[in-house]
């Protein structure tokens, strides 16, 4: 199985890298994956303790799209 995997954050360079993947797993005939991440921001005054909660998620997801 091959597979190319392309890291992205939706800017115009990464849009064609992402194009020029696409033309070379054609090529090979292989599976293409993009990839986005973003950071959840993290304050650990103790090791262990995270003092974000799950319900900020959506609102840490929208902010770091609208960078």
């Amino acid at each position: 199985m091959r597979t190319i995997i392309v890291p992205t954050d939706f800017s115009n360079p990464s849009r064609n890298a992402a194009r020029l993947a696409l033309n070379l797993a054609i090529g090979l005939k292989a599976d293409l994956h993009l990839c986005h991440a973003y950071n959840i921001p993290v304050k650990s005054p103790m090791m262990g303790e995270v003092l974000w909660t799950l319900p900020e998620i959506p609102y840490t997801k929208k902010d770091a799209e609208s960078l």
